[in-house]
């Protein structure tokens, strides 16, 4: 009982537990004296829970989110009745852990089916849910052949077509291997020319935990050549195998050097693999290359300087790295910052804050002058007052926005250093006019110096929330409802969401709120709007995030009227248009695919890009000869070049195979009625190519 209310955001749970032997002893007479502390001392002693004061927490969050996983877990009947909200929250929500939990439990008790939840998690196998189901079978439960083969092929597909979830498919594919044979899966993925590098070497590390380390090497080679950014990482597997890998590796780093137009960017990358091979005095020559060269971004500078620290915090690397960054343009003040923070994050303080109090001390103001006096405020705290304060009156002689200088005023403030903050925030927010932009950061400034602030105090310093711009309104009714004043953030945050000039994540932020307030008001007023004036695209895309973010069946059908709303919006773009059909591809009616596919071909809107997205994102489902039924029209469209076409020959090679491909071009090649002489030439060139290419190689 204990661990779910701590999952349901119970605070007090020594009341709780109190309340609880209460209710089950009618007459307190029978209570011993003393029976609260004996109570506390109990629940102790099971070493779950820590024990502050008079309150007490558990452990870890994970452990009271697996105890109170086998109580949720009984609430569903095994019929499968209210698995779907739990399906949504495990593959899409924040609390994925405790809803992996719960399903984990309600498939190992006796009166359920473990084939009856893998079918209802691939009622809808978007990736996320395909993934999930197969993270279920590695965590120990037992479905039939015919299910796992399903969902195997449906992780191959989230491999092959899914950029943001590959690595997560190539993980659930090298977990199954040790229950099922998926070793020969990822080796031939790994091996597929088809593929980009990225791909295959990501099969190659999978692959790697389940055969023998020779294997691994000699496969690595031929992706090694086309390796670039991935260097350090190949290194690190190098690390596992054997010298001859290790040799390779560096051989391929000496050739990116030798490239002629090399620069920081690559000796950066050499510096991050020459870490990962323990080869330090090679690592600190690429480093200093990168930290010598004018031309190397902050991001360059903090990565060779982190691989650098990782090998040595000697105080001669440090005063090198500091006198290197002294040494930079003088006005590359956040190349200089960038090396500050990575000295930080190492914990060289002495050197951090040498090279923040150059940036500090530098002219002109810049920004970079208020993240280089965080990082001063965050190691010296007060002991750097007057100079925080120095740079607070520059900001503003130099005409700095307000809300940069809230920014510093909030370090200031969290250093221990003192200064008037009320008072500042009242001379930027007074007034009648339009509050300065950004106004939600200058709130949050006056919140973090007033916790607790009460409504009418709030009320006072913005009013009823009409004076803030667009952004910060919608800011607004968030601050308002972490302060917990729920019912005057679902007021500002409807007042939002009436405008029809705001950008899609303001629309997204303002029904995030009024979700959180009240699901069923937040409909009501969503509904009321869509059928209203205030429909815009953008109110459409924003409010379709939120949504779909809740995870919960209960809006599925609200998603569903959006998005085919969105649809038939004549001001809708391809990537509003293809957002809708994401959402219906996820959602709708899965009688309805073919004439989604339909849509894809012919809406208006969408362009080429938009398409080819679509037409993956219907392959990855597992919904392959729908897929090719889009990649056939888009071959088949008259006017396109030759370069789009081989761009769709290499998606249908990568998404299914270079064999389809073919086929898929011969069967254009004698389609009813026949392609006129135009395009019947193409086609040839599409063949030729694909005989030549790097895909058919």
């Amino acid at each position: 009982m204990l661990a779910r209310l701590q999952t349901e955001g119970e605070v007090d749970l020594a009341q709780a537990a109190r309340d609880q032997v209460l209710q089950r002893h009618s007459a307190r007479s029978a209570l011993p004296t003393g029976w609260q502390d004996d109570l506390t001392a109990a629940l102790a002693d099971t070493g779950l829970l820590v024990v502050a004061g008079d309150q007490f927490r558990f452990l870890h969050q994970s452990f009271a989110e697996y105890l109170a996983a086998w109580e949720y877990a009984r609430e569903i009947p095994a019929d499968g009745k209210g698995l779907e909200a739990w399906i949504r929250r495990a593959s899409e929500g924040t609390d994925q852990t405790l809803s992996r939990f719960v399903l984990c439990r309600w498939a190992s008790r006796v009166d359920c089916s473990t084939d009856l939840l893998i079918d209802r998690i691939l009622t809808h196998p978007y990736p996320e849910r395909s993934l999930l189901a197969a993270s279920l079978i590695v965590e120990g439960i037992e479905v039939n052949e015919e299910r796992c083969t399903r969902v195997v092929r449906l992780v191959v597909g989230v491999f092959r077509n899914d950029s943001e979830e590959y690595q997560t498919a190539v993980d659930a594919l090298s977990a199954l291997g040790t229950r099922y044979d998926t070793a020969g899966i990822l080796k031939d993925l790994a091996t597929a020319m088809e593929l980009t590098s990225t791909q295959r070497f990501h099969a190659l590390i999978g692959l790697n935990r389940l055969v023998d380390p020779a294997i691994t090497s000699q496969l690595l080679m031929p992706i090694l050549e086309l390796m670039y950014g991935l260097l350090p990482k190949a290194a690190q597997l190098a690390q596992q195998l054997n010298e001859y890998a290790r040799q390779a590796v560096r051989l391929r780093v000496d050739d990116l050097l030798a490239e002629p137009d090399a620069g920081a960017w690559e000796s950066t990358i050499a510096a991050e693999t020459y870490r990962a091979l323990g080869a330090d005095e090679d690592l600190r020559r690429a480093a200093r290359g990168t930290l010598d060269d004018p031309l190397a971004d902050k991001d360059d500078l903090r990565r060779a300087v982190v691989a650098w620290l990782d090998s040595s915090l000697l105080p001669e690397v440090t005063a090198e790295i500091v006198r290197l960054g002294r040494d930079r343009p003088s006005f590359d003040h956040a190349g200089r910052l960038a090396l500050a923070l990575a000295l930080e994050q190492a914990g060289a303080l002495t050197a951090a804050s040498e090279l923040a109090l150059e940036v500090v001390e530098a002219e002109p103001f810049t920004t970079s002058h208020g993240e280089a006096m965080n990082v001063l405020l965050r190691i010296k705290g007060a002991a750097v007052s007057e100079s925080a304060q120095r740079l607070l009156a520059r900001a503003q002689e130099s005409g700095c926005e307000s809300w940069r200088q809230a920014l510093l005023l909030q370090a200031m403030t969290e250093a221990g250093v003192h200064y008037p903050v009320h008072e500042w925030v009242k001379s930027q927010l007074s007034g009648d006019g339009e509050s300065p932009t950004n106004s939600e950061i200058i709130i949050g400034l006056w919140v973090a110096a007033h916790e607790g602030a009460t409504l009418n105090e709030f009320r006072a310093l913005i009013g009823d929330g009409t004076r803030l711009n667009l952004n910060a309104r919608v800011r607004y009714a968030e601050i308002l409802l972490n302060a917990g004043h729920v019912g005057e953030a679902a007021r500002v945050a409807t007042l939002a969401l009436q405008s029809s000039i705001m950008k899609d994540r303001q629309y997204s932020l303002a029904a995030k709120v009024l979700l959180k307030v009240d699901s069923k008001r937040a409909v009501e007023v969503m509904t009321s709007q869509l059928n209203g004036t205030v429909f815009t695209s953008g109110w459409a895309r924003g409010v379709l995030e939120s949504i779909i973010r809740e995870a919960s069946p209960e809006l599925d059908e609200l998603s569903v009227r959006i998005a085919e709303r969105l649809l038939e919006f004549p001001d809708a773009n391809s990537s509003d248009v293809a957002g809708a059909i994401y959402t219906l591809l996820a959602l709708g009616d899965q009688g309805e695919l073919v004439h989604l596919a339909e849509r894809v071909c012919r809406h208006q809107s969408l362009d080429l890009d938009d398409q080819r997205g679509l037409a993956r994102a219907f392959a990855s489902c597992g919904y392959e000869e729908i897929a090719r039924e889009i990649w056939r029209f888009l071959l088949s469209v008259r006017g396109s070049s030759n370069g789009t076409n081989f761009i769709l020959l290499e998606d249908v090679s990568q998404s299914l195979s270079p064999k389809i491909t073919e086929h898929l071009v011969r069967e254009l090649m004698v389609a009813d009625p026949p392609p006129p002489p135009y395009h019947r030439q193409r086609l040839h060139t599409m063949l030729a190519w694909l005989n030549s290419s790097p895909v058919r190689a």
